[in-house]
């Protein structure tokens, strides 16, 4: 599901979805807004178009989750990304960043680009350089009145 503008849940668009049990493919009957099948263990994995830099999964019940972001995304800076609690971040060698939740019913993920991030050092870097210059004046009077 998506978030609407009023927080409504929009079923999303995903393609090949695939239902894994312990002995491979299962067989799902699919409708417009999901799919059905027997009740047991499964993995089910799925591609979706990311939008708003933002994914949101509300799960049935509490399960193991895990997200692999694309090569160029990442979710490490705290001041730029997020990730629900319990998650542990993985980076592999080829700098896909991936998050895996042990016991969750909830996963939300803000991820960024290198591009946010340059901005967002860019932007801290003006500031303490508007810092310096304004604060160096003062400092320079008060130390002469001592």
């Amino acid at each position: 599901m998506e978030t609407g503008v009023l927080g409504e849940q929009i079923p999303a668009t995903v393609t090949n979805v695939n239902l894994y049990n312990d002995s491979g493919n299962v067989t799902y009957q699919k409708d417009q807004t999901g799919i059905t099948f027997q009740k047991g263990n499964y993995t089910i994995s799925y591609q979706g178009t990311l939008r708003d830099d933002h994914i949101l999964l509300a799960l049935p019940e509490v399960t193991s989750a895990d997200v692999h972001l694309p090569t160029g995304l990442d979710v490490r800076n705290p001041l730029i990304g997020q990730y629900s609690p319990g998650g542990k971040v993985s980076v592999d060698d080829q700098g896909q960043v991936s998050i895996h939740w042990d016991r969750t019913s909830y996963v939300e993920v803000r991820y960024y680009d290198q591009t946010r991030e340059s901005l967002l050092y860019m932007f801290a870097n003006i500031w303490v350089v508007v810092a310096i210059v304004l604060l160096t004046p003062y400092l320079l009077m008060r130390r002469r009145k001592l």
